[in-house]
């Protein structure tokens, strides 16, 4: 399958709805590192002390801004006079008055609070329980607002919007939305009749608006599939019926709709009860079922999402010859599609969508990396057709055979690079040779029937793929990566190797690298450390230390063996990235001698995916969460 590309099937990693406070240090309070220029959660400005918002309740999904109360019992010691005879009040020997007494008044009090704002991501926390606004995490996802008693009344959200709009469908998960397709979801906190629009945005990102993460307002990733509207109240008004002028009649009637696959092109007509419908341009949906262009009906809009009402009609058009196409288009009809045959950017194929009169359409293939997309999906597919064909247009007999392909159709680049290695590291515009026949021994010359295609590393998005195996050149997937670039013959001239960074081992410890204490008391006896390496602060549990001193934790006051956790300096090796680490924020990998930093939360949950690896293209995604940090020494 081609569907390994990240830009379509990557899911979120992050489930924020099931993490607890056990993700943190139990030693002590948790610390979560903040968004950059994320700015300070405002404190809720609609709490009112007179009232409670509905009572927080654990296991409930709640969204950023969203209000509730929450109760929390305190315990409060009090002071009061006792009669120092009695049992009950503590008395020294002897002692007949001034005799006290403490105890303990247990008080609830019930405060309003706000599940901070979405520009803060520490929202999707308030869904879960560990963060409860009265616990101990509370403060990170909740901001407490004033005391309260009693029931606030709701705030009405569509007081002073005046002829709010009707609400479309509700939003629907895994469906596919097209682009600009617009739903309604309730407001949180709210049982009204008014709901929140929300707008799917355009291709590609339309093709997440349906997909788990990206549900409208609530998802962990919402707001890059969707653009929040305006409030709306019931539903989506019914059109009238349209009034005709004379300057709308058309001169009899067109054909009635028919249900099928890519029956109609842009521009065709239909009519039903005498009004005259045309498909709109670029729809693949005109003839699909659901989508029959009819104005009298009573709950089915979509019709309108793909046809234009034009006018109305009597009679019937006079009959016409069987429907041509314009040749100018497509020459010739290509190959008819079939499943499962590797189709590149641009390849051509041909549906059938009618056999008498025999009619078909040739479709291209879409560039990578929808053209991933192109072996899978029909070009005539309703549902998915479009992600990797393109509508050439109608076509009839077929391409004018050519010649077998001949190797010397290629261009000749020169000398041949060296061979595709496994164990290689590429980058962009790297180029290597790929053995297509074996020629006479002791000769690589083209004159001795050696074939070699040269191919070039693509760039991003696609140079991470070049040094996989599943990808190298020759393969099935290799034009995910690759790029042919001609045939070669001989060698190249010999150049000046360039110089690969090795990351060499130095002499540890005496007057070099004293910040590296975690390597200096291991049992090891580490005596070297790697010329280009990075500071990583490291727990150290078991460390001996004298009962009874200060922050050495004792057992009890018989205890002679104690011990306790220290925070130790590491200095690991900056290596190249790979698959196999799970980085988390500061760690630090290196492009050549190029250094880049694992971002802070939340961004460093993109730090282990393949799509966001570091790459010298100055605006690569990798820097949603890389950042460059320097250079590696080039020397001890």
């Amino acid at each position: 399958s081609r569907h390994d590309y990240p830009t379509t099937t990557a899911s979120p990693t992050w489930n924020p709805t099931t993490a607890s406070p056990t993700d943190y240090p139990t030693t002590a309070s948790p610390t979560v590192s903040p968004a950059p220029t994320l700015a300070p959660t405002p404190k809720p400005t609609d709490h009112h002390a007179g009232g409670c918002h509905p009572a927080y309740s654990a296991g409930a999904s709640y969204a950023a801004g969203q209000q509730v109360s929450a109760t929390a019992t305190a315990e409060t010691p009090t002071t009061t006079p006792c009669t120092c005879s009695e049992a009950s009040c503590p008395s020294n020997p002897g002692q007949t008055t001034g005799c006290t007494k403490t105890t303990t008044v247990m008080t609830s009090e019930t405060y309003n609070y706000q599940c901070v704002d979405s520009s803060n991501p520490n929202w999707h926390y308030c869904s879960s329980s560990g963060y409860k606004p009265t616990g101990e995490y509370g403060s990170l996802a909740w901001v407490k607002g004033t005391q309260c008693s009693g029931v606030i009344t709701p705030v009405d959200p569509l007081a002073g919007i005046a002829n709010p709009p009707g609400c479309p469908e509700d939003f629907v998960a895994g469906t596919e939305y097209e682009p600009d397709a617009k739903v309604s979801t309730p407001i949180a906190g709210y049982s009204g009749p008014a709901k929140q629009i929300f707008i799917c945005e355009t291709e590609p990102m339309n093709q997440f608006c349906g997909k788990s993460g990206y549900g409208p307002g609530t998802g962990q990733y919402w707001d890059q599939a969707w653009t929040k509207g305006t409030l709306c109240s019931g539903s989506v008004s019914p059109t009238a019926s349209p009034s005709w002028d004379a300057a709308m009649m058309i001169d009899g009637c067109p054909g009635a709709w028919a249900m099928g696959n890519s029956i109609y092109e842009p521009g065709d007509r239909v009519s039903k009860n005498g009004i005259v419908f045309e498909c709109s341009d670029g729809s693949p949906h005109c003839s699909s079922e659901g989508y029959e262009p009819d104005v009298d009906a009573e709950t089915d809009y979509y019709w309108k999402l793909v046809w234009t009402v034009v006018g109305h009609c009597t009679g019937t058009i006079a009959p016409t010859g069987s429907p041509t196409f314009d040749q100018a288009t497509v020459i010739g009809c290509p190959d008819e599609w079939v499943k499962g045959t590797t189709y590149e950017e641009d390849d051509l194929a041909a549906v059938t969508v009618s056999s008498t009169p025999l009619r078909k359409i040739a479709y291209k293939c879409k560039k990578w990396p929808f053209s991933g997309h192109c072996k899978d999906i029909s070009p005539a597919e309703e549902f998915g057709g479009h992600l990797g064909w393109t509508k050439v247009g109608g076509c009839a007999g077929t391409v004018s055979p050519t010649a077998a392909p001949s190797f010397d159709a290629l261009a000749l680049v020169g000398g041949c690079p060296d061979n595709y290695s496994t164990t290689a590291e590429y980058e962009a515009g790297d180029r290597v040779a790929f053995q297509a026949a074996a020629g006479t021994a002791g000769s690589m010359a083209l004159a001795a029937g050696w074939r070699f295609i040269v191919y070039e590393c693509k760039g991003w998005p696609s140079t991470s793929y070049c040094s996989q195996d599943a990808y190298k050149p020759g393969s099935q997937y290799d034009d995910m990566a690759w790029t042919v670039k001609g045939h070669c013959d001989g060698t190249l001239s010999p150049t000046v190797a360039p110089t690969a960074y090795v990351n060499a081992d130095c002499p540890a410890f005496g007057t070099t690298h004293p910040e590296c204490t975690y390597e200096a008391n291991t049992d090891a006896h580490v005596t070297t450390i790697p010329q280009c390496k990075y500071n990583k602060e490291v727990e150290v549990t078991g460390v001996a230390c004298t009962c009874g001193d200060s922050g050495c934790p004792t057992p009890s006051p018989t205890s002679t063996t104690c011990t306790k956790t220290v925070t130790r300096i590491s200095c690991p090796a900056v290596n190249n990235w790979s698959s196999g680490v799970s980085y988390v924020e500061g760690d630090v990998v290196r492009v050549g001698a190029n250094m880049y930093t694992c971002k802070e939360w939340p961004y460093y949950f993109n730090c282990n995916k393949a799509a966001y690896t570091p790459t010298t293209d100055p605006d690569g995604l990798w820097k949603q969460a890389w950042t460059e940090s320097g250079t590696c020494p080039s020397s001890c």
